[in-house]
């Protein structure tokens, strides 16, 4: 549990120095952790709201309260019931007993919370709940798993007199409790772009429950080109190690890669398991073009010519094309393993 122990020579007496969190997590003084209260639920139908079976606890709360912690409650219990395909929010708060100087839980929720977008009364939500959601923007990518169907679509926060946007700011409480950097974007930049994962209610004609979102913005590139930005990429926990996370990177960059406007696709901060998710996929088009059917060699004109057609970030040509030579090397003790070594080590000391 994070304790440590100190001895000294010659001394019997130890010290045992417990962890601070473990300490107030044991201790009855009124601090609840968040990330042990607060559940999150993606609700299709009544039953659900009493059963919910898509539940799950948010990752990060640094940035909703401090210490990650919720003052003056006993047996405090916070349930957020989200409308799996409009993101209509039921903020349901319960406690056994309440101090004056409790934290104000509804205050700091409704800061991430979209204003028209929550309620605190259950028939309320109940009425909202089968309002359902107009997908407006174009379809760009959509394939079948496990028996069922997914489509990916493309958000635009200016058309459709700001639709997209309002149904946007209900889903960035997500960015904030699944993104330990995350925040709130400006909804009223035109530069940002935003993609959709849903999936297909089945038995129901247009009915769709969004599981993953990922959000991009647009960077000038010298001299008459844009740099594409991924921002946000969020796909919710039950849905999560499952291929969807892949599934909408590889299809943003196919879409990307028909934009003539656009000079190549970078990263923003990525964490460590979206580096490997990114990188696996950059691989993988690069191994399946013919860049290097011939030979291995990577020149001035190759590397120009992978930007401009998988529109892959300079950096990272290099090290996916690094990848491949370590691929096809059988000797670890040969001349050749020798000399891809240096180069790796040029290239990172350059």
């Amino acid at each position: 549990y994070g304790g440590r122990i100190f001895t000294k020579p010659l001394k019997t007496r130890c010290i045992v120095e417990m962890d601070l969190t473990i300490t107030n997590y044991l201790r009855d003084d009124g601090l609840t952790l968040a990330n042990k209260v607060i559940n999150l639920h993606l609700v299709s139908n009544p039953s659900e709201l009493e059963k919910p079976s898509n539940s799950f606890p948010p990752e990060f709360t640094h940035q909703l309260v401090k210490d990650e912690r919720f003052q003056g409650y006993k047996k405090l219990s916070v349930s957020l019931h989200f409308a799996s395909d409009n993101f209509y929010c039921y903020v349901d708060i319960r406690y056994e007993t309440k101090q004056p100087n409790a934290t104000d839980v509804l205050k700091k929720l409704s800061k991430y919370l979209s204003p028209d977008g929550f309620t605190t009364d259950k028939n309320k939500f109940l009425e909202r709940l089968n309002d359902g959601f107009e997908i407006l923007e174009p379809t760009i990518s959509s394939y079948a798993q496990d028996g069922k169907n997914f489509i990916i679509v493309r958000g635009d926060f200016m058309e459709n007199n700001g639709k997209i946007a309002s149904y946007h700011r209900r889903l960035e409480i997500f960015s904030v409790f699944y993104i330990e950097s995350g925040s709130l974007i400006d909804l009223d930049d035109p530069k940002w772009n935003v993609f959709y994962l849903f999936s297909r209610v089945e038995g129901i004609s247009n009915r769709y429950s969004l599981i993953g979102f990922l959000t991009a913005y647009n960077f000038y590139h010298f001299p008459d080109k844009i740099r594409f930005r991924i921002s946000q990429v969020v796909v919710f926990p039950p849905y999560q190690n499952k291929g969807h996370g892949r599934s909408l990177v590889k299809s943003v960059y196919t879409y990307i890669q028909s934009q003539k406007n656009i000079r190549d696709i970078t990263v923003e901060d990525p964490a460590p398991n979206f580096v490997r998710l990114r990188d696996s996929i950059e691989l993988e088009m690069l191994f399946k073009s013919q860049y290097f059917s011939q030979d291995w060699s990577l020149n001035e004109t190759k590397l120009e010519q992978i930007i401009q057609n998988l529109k892959l970030y300079k950096n990272q040509v290099f090290i996916c094309h690094e990848m491949l030579r370590l691929m096809q090397i059988k000797d670890k003790l040969s001349e050749e393993f020798k000399n891809f070594r240096l180069d790796v080590k040029r290239r990172l000391y350059k």
